[in-house]
Protein backbone atom coordinates (compact mmCIF):
# COMPACT_ATOMS: atom_id res chain seq x y z
CA UNK A 1 0.00 0.00 0.00
CA UNK A 2 0.98 3.66 -0.72
CA UNK A 3 1.28 4.62 3.12
CA UNK A 4 3.32 1.80 4.15
CA UNK A 5 5.74 2.51 1.31
CA UNK A 6 6.02 6.48 2.37
CA UNK A 7 6.42 5.03 5.91
CA UNK A 8 9.48 2.70 4.57
CA UNK A 9 10.88 5.43 2.91
CA UNK A 10 10.50 8.17 5.89
CA UNK A 11 11.81 6.06 8.17
CA UNK A 12 14.99 5.01 5.86
CA UNK A 13 16.08 9.06 5.58
CA UNK A 14 14.48 10.33 9.02
CA UNK A 15 14.53 8.06 11.94
CA UNK A 16 15.20 10.39 15.16
CA UNK A 17 18.63 8.24 16.03
CA UNK A 18 20.00 9.55 12.79
CA UNK A 19 19.05 13.16 12.86
CA UNK A 20 20.64 13.48 16.64
CA UNK A 21 23.96 11.37 15.08
CA UNK A 22 24.15 13.86 12.36
CA UNK A 23 23.26 16.57 14.66
CA UNK A 24 26.44 16.00 17.34
CA UNK A 25 28.62 15.40 14.79
CA UNK A 26 28.94 19.21 15.13
CA UNK A 27 30.32 18.72 18.38
CA UNK A 28 32.98 16.21 18.14
CA UNK A 29 35.78 16.71 20.76
CA UNK A 30 34.28 18.80 23.59
CA UNK A 31 34.24 15.78 25.86
CA UNK A 32 35.42 16.06 29.50
CA UNK A 33 34.24 20.19 28.98
CA UNK A 34 33.00 21.68 31.85
CA UNK A 35 30.93 23.85 29.80
CA UNK A 36 29.05 22.96 26.75
CA UNK A 37 26.39 24.69 24.56
CA UNK A 38 22.80 24.55 24.67
CA UNK A 39 22.51 23.17 20.91
CA UNK A 40 23.61 19.11 22.86
CA UNK A 41 21.07 19.12 25.90
CA UNK A 42 17.75 17.05 25.34
CA UNK A 43 15.96 20.62 24.26
CA UNK A 44 18.79 21.91 22.41
CA UNK A 45 18.74 18.47 20.26
CA UNK A 46 14.97 18.20 20.16
CA UNK A 47 14.75 21.89 18.56
CA UNK A 48 18.18 21.42 16.34
CA UNK A 49 16.32 18.39 14.62
CA UNK A 50 12.69 19.43 14.54
CA UNK A 51 11.06 16.65 17.22
CA UNK A 52 9.56 16.54 20.33
CA UNK A 53 11.17 16.24 23.33
CA UNK A 54 9.47 12.82 24.22
CA UNK A 55 10.50 11.46 21.27
CA UNK A 56 14.11 12.74 21.43
CA UNK A 57 14.21 11.16 25.22
CA UNK A 58 13.23 7.90 23.56
CA UNK A 59 15.62 8.27 20.56
CA UNK A 60 18.29 9.31 23.07
CA UNK A 61 17.82 6.39 25.20
CA UNK A 62 18.15 4.07 22.42
CA UNK A 63 21.73 5.39 21.54
CA UNK A 64 22.74 5.29 24.74
CA UNK A 65 21.93 1.93 25.32
CA UNK A 66 23.85 0.93 21.78
CA UNK A 67 26.97 2.46 22.96
CA UNK A 68 27.00 5.50 20.26
CA UNK A 69 26.45 8.58 22.25
CA UNK A 70 27.11 9.35 26.72
CA UNK A 71 25.84 11.60 28.54
CA UNK A 72 27.76 13.69 30.95
CA UNK A 73 27.05 17.04 33.19
CA UNK A 74 28.18 20.29 32.28
CA UNK A 75 27.21 24.20 32.50
CA UNK A 76 25.36 25.24 29.77
CA UNK A 77 24.55 28.92 28.69
CA UNK A 78 20.87 28.47 29.77
CA UNK A 79 20.62 27.61 33.31
CA UNK A 80 22.85 28.33 36.50
CA UNK A 81 22.13 24.95 37.17
CA UNK A 82 24.37 21.87 35.68
CA UNK A 83 22.72 19.97 33.02
CA UNK A 84 23.00 16.73 31.13
CA UNK A 85 24.41 16.76 27.60
CA UNK A 86 25.13 14.39 25.31
CA UNK A 87 28.24 13.66 22.87
CA UNK A 88 29.29 10.72 20.66
CA UNK A 89 31.31 8.04 21.64
CA UNK A 90 34.15 6.85 19.56
CA UNK A 91 31.63 3.74 18.34
CA UNK A 92 28.84 6.60 17.64
CA UNK A 93 31.10 9.14 15.55
CA UNK A 94 31.92 6.11 13.67
CA UNK A 95 28.15 4.80 12.91
CA UNK A 96 27.84 8.88 12.57
CA UNK A 97 29.96 9.84 9.93
CA UNK A 98 28.88 6.35 8.12
CA UNK A 99 25.16 7.37 7.79
CA UNK A 100 25.49 10.82 7.27
CA UNK A 101 27.68 9.59 3.92
CA UNK A 102 24.78 7.05 3.36
CA UNK A 103 22.55 9.96 3.64
CA UNK A 104 23.90 12.18 1.55
CA UNK A 105 24.51 9.19 -1.52
CA UNK A 106 20.16 8.65 -0.99
CA UNK A 107 17.94 9.45 -3.80
CA UNK A 108 15.23 11.66 -3.29
CA UNK A 109 12.67 13.50 -5.37
CA UNK A 110 13.40 17.27 -5.70
CA UNK A 111 10.54 19.40 -6.44
CA UNK A 112 11.41 23.33 -7.22
CA UNK A 113 8.92 26.16 -7.53
CA UNK A 114 7.63 25.48 -10.38
CA UNK A 115 6.44 21.87 -9.04
CA UNK A 116 8.70 19.83 -11.41
CA UNK A 117 10.26 16.80 -10.04
CA UNK A 118 13.78 15.57 -10.73
CA UNK A 119 16.14 12.56 -8.47
CA UNK A 120 19.14 14.58 -6.75
CA UNK A 121 21.21 12.55 -4.13
CA UNK A 122 20.86 14.23 -0.29
CA UNK A 123 23.63 16.09 -0.86
CA UNK A 124 23.40 17.94 -4.14
CA UNK A 125 20.45 19.69 -2.16
CA UNK A 126 21.35 22.60 -0.37
CA UNK A 127 23.32 23.97 -2.76
CA UNK A 128 20.13 24.59 -4.72
CA UNK A 129 18.21 26.22 -2.14
CA UNK A 130 19.21 30.36 -1.94
CA UNK A 131 20.01 30.45 1.20
CA UNK A 132 22.57 28.35 3.46
CA UNK A 133 21.41 24.71 4.28
CA UNK A 134 23.01 21.52 6.38
CA UNK A 135 22.29 18.32 5.65
CA UNK A 136 19.98 18.73 8.52
CA UNK A 137 17.77 21.04 7.40
CA UNK A 138 17.46 18.69 4.22
CA UNK A 139 16.49 15.86 6.14
CA UNK A 140 13.98 17.98 8.17
CA UNK A 141 12.10 18.73 5.65
CA UNK A 142 11.94 15.86 3.05
CA UNK A 143 8.42 14.19 3.35
CA UNK A 144 7.75 11.01 1.24
CA UNK A 145 10.73 10.99 -0.21
CA UNK A 146 9.91 14.95 -1.73
CA UNK A 147 12.17 17.80 -1.04
CA UNK A 148 9.59 20.50 -1.87
CA UNK A 149 11.25 23.70 -2.25
CA UNK A 150 8.83 25.18 -2.41
CA UNK A 151 7.46 25.35 1.10
CA UNK A 152 10.79 25.27 2.69
CA UNK A 153 11.77 27.73 5.57
CA UNK A 154 15.33 28.24 6.39
CA UNK A 155 15.52 28.14 10.00
CA UNK A 156 16.34 31.21 11.94
CA UNK A 157 20.08 30.92 12.54
CA UNK A 158 22.72 33.80 13.43
CA UNK A 159 25.51 34.17 11.12
CA UNK A 160 28.76 33.82 12.87
CA UNK A 161 30.42 37.07 13.90
CA UNK A 162 34.01 37.82 13.97
CA UNK A 163 34.62 39.39 17.07
CA UNK A 164 38.23 40.00 16.58
CA UNK A 165 37.16 43.90 15.17
CA UNK A 166 34.53 44.63 18.49
CA UNK A 167 35.41 47.58 20.64
CA UNK A 168 35.17 48.20 24.07
CA UNK A 169 33.87 52.17 24.78
CA UNK A 170 33.10 54.02 28.15
CA UNK A 171 30.98 57.04 28.63
CA UNK A 172 34.17 59.50 28.16
CA UNK A 173 34.78 58.05 24.40
CA UNK A 174 37.49 56.07 25.24
CA UNK A 175 38.06 52.35 23.40
CA UNK A 176 39.88 49.13 24.02
CA UNK A 177 40.33 47.32 21.09
CA UNK A 178 39.67 43.21 21.40
CA UNK A 179 42.44 40.99 21.32
CA UNK A 180 42.24 38.11 18.72
CA UNK A 181 39.00 35.90 19.26
CA UNK A 182 40.07 32.16 19.13
CA UNK A 183 36.76 30.76 19.61
CA UNK A 184 36.65 26.65 19.68
CA UNK A 185 35.19 25.89 15.98
CA UNK A 186 31.97 23.23 15.83
CA UNK A 187 28.15 23.67 16.46
CA UNK A 188 26.17 25.93 15.40
CA UNK A 189 27.07 28.70 18.96
CA UNK A 190 30.53 29.31 18.96
CA UNK A 191 31.57 30.17 22.75
CA UNK A 192 35.09 31.99 23.61
CA UNK A 193 36.59 34.43 26.04
CA UNK A 194 36.99 37.78 24.23
CA UNK A 195 39.54 40.03 25.92
CA UNK A 196 40.69 43.62 25.27
CA UNK A 197 44.62 45.37 24.92
CA UNK A 198 45.50 48.06 26.92
CA UNK A 199 44.61 48.67 30.51
CA UNK A 200 41.43 48.44 32.39
CA UNK A 201 42.15 49.91 35.46
CA UNK A 202 42.10 53.70 33.89
CA UNK A 203 39.77 53.23 31.68
CA UNK A 204 37.01 51.77 34.55
CA UNK A 205 38.20 54.29 36.60
CA UNK A 206 34.64 56.91 37.40
CA UNK A 207 33.04 55.11 34.38
CA UNK A 208 29.63 55.25 34.47
CA UNK A 209 28.60 52.97 31.92
CA UNK A 210 30.60 50.92 29.21
CA UNK A 211 29.55 49.48 25.67
CA UNK A 212 30.42 46.56 23.21
CA UNK A 213 30.80 47.64 20.13
CA UNK A 214 30.15 44.64 17.41
CA UNK A 215 30.44 45.44 13.60
CA UNK A 216 28.64 44.11 11.19
CA UNK A 217 26.09 41.84 12.76
CA UNK A 218 23.27 40.62 10.09
CA UNK A 219 21.81 43.40 8.45
CA UNK A 220 23.05 46.00 10.97
CA UNK A 221 26.24 47.70 10.60
CA UNK A 222 27.16 47.47 14.03
CA UNK A 223 25.33 46.36 17.23
CA UNK A 224 25.75 48.13 20.30
CA UNK A 225 25.30 46.42 24.00
CA UNK A 226 25.41 48.73 27.11
CA UNK A 227 26.33 47.89 30.50
CA UNK A 228 25.43 50.61 33.72
CA UNK A 229 28.42 50.63 36.03
CA UNK A 230 27.42 53.41 38.25
CA UNK A 231 25.11 56.43 39.18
Amino acid sequence: MPGKRYAHLRKLYFITEDRILVHLLDYIGREGELSQPDDITQFGIAGAIGLGRSTVSKAIRRLEGQGFITAQRAHVPAGKLRRTVYLLTVAGTSKAKHRRLEIEEDAIAFRDAQGVDRRLRVGEVPRLLPEYASLLDVMAHVARAVFDAATYEPPRRQRFVDLTDAVLRNDRGETLAARPWSAPKGGHHRQGTLAFQGDTGPFLANTQWIELVIQDVGDLSERVLRWELGT
